[in-house]
């Protein structure tokens, strides 16, 4: 019997044959894919080797009881997803509060009332349909999301090296004593224009590595006082311009183990934005290293951020709504410190208030340079598998397929394979699947192998 791939597929552990007999029925004539195993060892078998859509778990079993057979499923990334339904005669709340609490989505009582088992098992199949195309599309929104950023980062390398050499030969041509005076200032012009359109490739290329996943984090050794201090220096002429007062204060008594690359971006676009967005007063930079954490501080005195902003200038291509900073930049800054900062483990806050200025805080969890820094050691588990002998005039096929079905729970390729041999032993075989007694036919296999190993 060939079973569509859209019938749901149903798993029920039960070490009573009478149990597994009912359910079984009850649930076949529904048109489910049923399997039934006897004990919770050959279920986490069956389980892993071919996952279910749902199963029905005893609790009381010898060897190893339901709990134990749902916490090895939840551990398993194969299985965990798996909504399991506990199916028992014990009526205490500890119990079903347990079952829950080892990963059960529901709890069936014995003796078995068909309605109640029919609509508990069709809800939780809706269930877990519907998350199962939750899931899909979530992922084909990701895929998509990163052709996205793959094309842009594409796009973006190759608008970078024309664009380069436009603005190299603007800085020529804006430097030459021969250029005529009505020239200079289209020339700079066109020097100014490839910048700007030059940054906002990069940031878009940033953006897009970020998303992608393909930016790496390259820890150095950074002196993290001179770097602050190094990157203030530069915002210093256009600070006074404005008349703005600009500051830096360090404290750090130590090397940190960091990326200086992703720590430099960080602190260009935070300070780049202070002096932007204010017309009088202070820009102050902080930064010292407490508990782990090196702390930076970007403080102002501009206009500030309204509450309702504050969230939103972390989204890329946000701006400020507010005059006179209305359409400067393109709003690309602040998103992707956000994403470089939460790459390094990081976080980053914002204390604002309108007509009080901005303070952005960032803590990021750094290594001091005195302790060495050594990457976690992988651990792969390894596993192998056994060849089946061919025993007793049996092939090595219908072996290996016997054992397949029988781990499976499968019983109606059970007695397919068993019918095509007419003896006494597979007389009893039958006899044990009718009684899931599946233990004793895979033991009969290993017994066989045995013999075959002795036989050499």
């Amino acid at each position: 019997m060939i079973e569509q791939e859209t019938t749901p597929r149903l798993l029920i552990v039960d070490d009573t044959p009478a149990n597994l007999n009912l359910l079984e029925e009850i649930l076949s004539k529904e048109n489910y894919a049923v399997r039934a195993l006897p004990s919770g060892k050959l279920a986490l078998r069956a389980a892993f080797a071919k996952p279910p859509d749902l199963i029905l778990l005893d609790i009381k079993m010898p060897n190893m009881d339901g709990y134990e057979v749902c916490t090895q499923l939840k551990a398993d990334e194969r299985t965990r997803d798996i909504p399991i339904l506990f199916i028992s005669a014990l009526q205490e709340v500890d119990d079903k509060v347990r079952a829950f609490e080892v990963g059960g989505v529901d709890y069936i009582s014995k003796p078995f009332q068909v309605e109640e088992v029919l609509a508990r098992v069709r809800t939780h199949l809706q269930m877990r349909t519907l998350q199962q195309k939750l899931s899909t599309a979530k992922q084909q929104a990701e895929n998509a999301n990163h052709i996205k950023s793959v094309f842009l980062a594409s796009v973006s390398n190759e608008l970078r090296d024309p664009l380069n050499s436009i603005i190299g030969f603007a800085q020529v041509l804006a430097s030459a004593e021969q250029l005529p005076a009505d020239l200079r200032p289209p020339t700079q012009h066109i020097q100014s224009s490839g910048e700007h359109l030059l940054t906002l490739i990069n940031n878009v290329l940033d953006l897009s590595k970020i998303e992608s996943g393909e930016m790496e984090i390259v820890l150095d050794t950074v002196d993290v006082n001179a770097l602050v201090q190094e990157i203030t220096t530069i915002f210093a002429w256009q600070a006074e311009q404005k008349s703005l007062a600009l500051s830096c204060h360090t404290s750090l008594q130590t090397y940190l183990y960091a990326d200086p690359k992703r720590l430099r971006q960080v602190l260009l676009n935070l300070l780049s934005n202070a002096i932007k967005f204010t017309a009088t007063g202070h820009v102050s930079v902080y930064a010292d290293y407490q508990d782990g954490y090196l702390n930076l501080c970007v403080e102002d005195s501009g206009q500030g951020i309204s509450t309702e902003q504050q969230q939103e200038i972390f989204k890329p291509f946000t701006q400020l709504n507010v005059d006179p900073y209305k359409n400067q930049g393109i709003g690309l800054g602040l998103s992707i410190t956000r994403k470089i900062i939460t790459h390094m483990n990081g976080d980053i806050g914002l204390n604002s208030d309108l007509g009080k200025g901005c303070r952005f805080q960032v803590k990021i969890p750094l290594e001091p340079a005195n302790i060495p820094y050594s990457k976690g050691i992988e651990k792969l588990a390894v596993g192998d598998m056994q060849a089946i002998s061919v025993i007793n005039n049996y092939p090595l096929v219908w072996l290996a397929a016997l054992e397949q079905a029988v781990s499976l729970g499968e019983s109606e390729q059970i007695t397919d394979l068993l019918a095509h041999y007419d003896n006494e032993e597979m007389t009893q075989l039958q006899a044990w699947a009718n009684q899931y007694a599946y233990q004793r036919i895979l033991k009969w296999i290993a017994q066989a192998h045995l013999n075959a190993e002795h036989s050499r």
